[in-house]
């Protein structure tokens, strides 16, 4: 659809631009989605032009290119629960009315018809099995299944009641939430221990918050300066810090049970080894990774000697550049996974905007239906009173009559 839209606004040398909101409830589709990775069976229906234009190769398929993707925003969305869009020109609905039930078939058409601009169009693919009102929607194309939204106005979603829960990226679930078990963190780090004894060790969740520490941990770990932190890196000393972030991203990459160690020197002082792995008991640990940090006994040390003919300063030297570089590159990827998230955040608040926005303007519309349906029971308030005191006149007028007559009659 992007592909199209951009094909047709530059065909008519106009500079218009749009966005296309893509909702799905399921996440992992939409993960998939946001990275516009496709196989290489794509190239075929695209055509050698449109894969040149819009894709670039990407391992053995292919990637759409970064401008088509941001006029693209993937966003969680629960049709039936979660506020709607408002100002829409197009609304794409396929494989999705066939599951629901009519009563919700019909909601997701009055959600339609209010999310749509006047005169704009709803696609609906062929396997649904059901028709909107032809008091909300006119047919364009029965074949294709194009319907145009009514300018007719129409009360109120009926029965629709907008979620008040924000939208929320999953984290590492708590220990009160990862189900019934009998072991606690103490016992996972222990078990994980009794093969060999180190000075102290921690326990972080995938997001790398601390869960337990085991050991004195005060000479690898300490609380920086203002607002208290539970990132392990954030707490880490400065000298162990590259190093430690090299060694949990090794970890997060191998996604095995085989321990990743790094070496910090620092002078003369006895080197400390850090070593991450995942705990003996994943079915409780789920994917807790276990950091241990040990001081390198002097018979342990690794003593590497410049190789022969070889500047042992300039060696030494190569080396620490070595270890920068790849801190170096580790920090740029991190980096780079900050901004994906970051872009991935942005989407959903500007969701949430778009949301709130239309939640606020069913709001507006209900208030405008308050107030008319006031003014209609104030005016006939007002008749009914009116009519009362007509009532009332013409009653009193001919009880006075009556009494004149009456009294004409006494007289005689």
């Amino acid at each position: 659809m992007a592909i199209l839209l951009t094909e047709e606004i530059e065909k008519q040398n106009a500079s218009r631009k749009f966005k296309i909101l893509a909702s799905d409830v399921n996440r992992a589709a939409l993960a998939r989605a946001r990275s516009g990775v496709y196989a290489p069976g794509v190239a075929l229906p695209l055509g050698e032009r449109r894969l040149a234009r819009f894709f670039h190769m990407h391992g053995d398929g292919y990637q759409v290119r970064q401008e088509l993707r941001e006029a693209v925003l993937f966003t969680p969305q629960n049709l039936i629960a979660d506020p709607p869009f408002s100002r829409v020109d197009l609304i794409s609905c396929r494989n999705l009315l066939i599951y629901l039930e009519p009563e919700a078939q019909q909601r997701v058409f009055e959600l339609f018809h209010f999310s749509l601009n006047p005169k704009r169009y709803l696609f609906l693919g062929r396997s649904e099995s059901t028709d909107p009102d032809s008091i909300q929607f006119q047919e364009v194309s029965k074949a294709w299944r194009i319907y145009q939204r009514s300018p007719v106005a129409t009360p109120g979603i009926s029965g629709y009641r907008f979620s008040a829960r924000p939208i929320r990226r999953e984290e590492f679930q708590p220990a009160s939430r990862v189900g019934a078990r009998n072991k606690g963190y103490a016992e996972l780090v222990n078990a994980t221990l009794l093969a060999e004894h180190h000075a102290a060790s921690v326990l972080v969740n995938p997001a790398h918050q601390v869960l337990y520490v085991s050991g004195a941990a005060d000479e690898y770990l300490g609380q920086p300066a203002g607002e208290p932190t539970g990132n392990v890196l954030d707490m880490a000393r400065e000298n162990l810090r590259l190093k430690l972030r090299i060694a949990l991203r090794r970890a997060g990459e191998n996604g095995s049970a085989t321990p990743v160690s790094e070496i910090v020197t620092n002078g003369d002082a006895a080197p400390i080894k850090i070593t991450v792995t995942q705990p003996f008991d994943t079915a409780h640990s789920g994917q807790a990774l276990l950091v241990i940090f040990a001081r390198v006994p002097m018979i342990d040390r690794p003593v590497v000697p410049a190789p022969t003919g070889v500047d042992s300063d300039l060696w030494h030297l190569e080396s620490e550049l070595r270890t920068t570089q790849a801190a170096l590159g580790s920090t740029i990827e991190d980096l780079e996974e900050s901004n994906s998230e970051l872009r991935v955040s942005n989407e959903e608040i500007l969701s949430m905007n778009e949301e709130l926005r239309s939640a606020n303007e069913e709001l507006e519309t209900s208030k405008e239906e308050l107030q008319a349906v006031n003014e209609q029971l104030n005016q006939v308030n007002w008749q009914l009173r009116a009519e009362g005191r007509a009532a009332g006149g013409a009653h009193r007028g001919r009880h006075e009559s009556s009494g004149k007559y009456g009294n004409r009659h006494v007289t005689t």
